[in-house]
């Protein structure tokens, strides 16, 4: 018996992990990687693998957006790779033959692997096929894609053991600060140890811009923008606190906001 798969994740080192611990299950055989969704969606339909290893979070969409995507006939089983113990395993773990929380060790890697191959040797995953075409089918409801929107509209922030979600609109600006970043709420602030790139690539809102390789700002927190007599671009927020535009974002901004 050999089971086809497929690693797809945007981070480089985690396919490179979960490739090298695949390595002693010969039962399974990699057709490939993708590091992105337009990518995924494109292999999975073309190679047809029957198990892929699927981050949640992509860069350019996520895991449940792909799901969407494929064509029903090619779907195969879904594990589920995630940095975010709560995000919304509660409400769409039935996608799911197992999900892996990032970081995972070794062992509970094999505990799944494990699994996935009795379940094929024991041919007891008709069910499980059926589950996911159905749910593949209601994501296309209009009811769960408005459930799902309003998850994209917050920022996930794990903090210590617990992961909380944070209203887009409650972010004023975002700092960096030598290792740390701080988020600036309306009522408060979370300093966390997570790199501004890191909490870019996570916020998915276009109403975040990026002014300076230490500031990201909520432009729906703008008070006001000043230019001085030396041709400097000054971001004034409703909280009187100013973040001076760097040059090196300047024309992207400027094109965002039609300046």
């Amino acid at each position: 018996m050999e089971i086809t798969g497929l690693i797809i994740d945007d981070e480089q080192l985690s396919r490179k992990r979960i490739s090298g611990l695949l390595e002693k299950w010969t039962d399974i055989r990699i057709l490939g990687e993708c590091s992105n969704g337009q990518e995924a969606i494109l292999k999975i339909n073309d190679f047809k693998p029957e198990v892929v290893f699927l981050d949640i979070e992509l860069k350019d969409m996520t895991g449940f957006e792909i799901i969407k995507s494929i064509d029903s006939t090619n779907m195969p089983i879904i594990i589920f790779i995630t940095a975010y113990d709560n995000y919304a395993l509660d409400s769409y773990n039935i996608f799911a033959f197992d999900y892996l929380l990032k970081p995972f060790d070794t062992s509970r890697f094999d505990k799944c692997i494990k699994n996935l191959i009795t379940h094929f040797k024991n041919n007891n995953l008709n069910e499980k096929y059926g589950l996911l075409l159905e749910i593949t089918n209601d994501l296309k409801s209009p009811k769960l894609s408005i459930e799902y929107n309003v998850l994209k509209n917050k920022l996930p922030i794990k903090i210590g053991k617990k992961t909380i979600f944070v209203n887009n609109n409650n972010v004023k600006y975002i700092r960096a600060s030598g290792s740390y970043s701080e988020i600036h709420l309306n009522d408060r602030k979370i300093t966390l140890r997570d790199s501004l790139v890191s909490l870019e690539n996570k916020i998915n809102d276009s109403k975040f811009i990026r002014v300076h390789r230490s500031t990201i700002i909520n432009v729906d927190h703008v008070l006001e923008i000043i230019r001085s007599s030396f041709n400097d671009v000054n971001f004034k927020m409703n909280d009187g606190k100013t973040f001076r535009l760097s040059k090196s974002y300047r024309k992207e901004v400027f094109n965002i906001l039609n300046l």
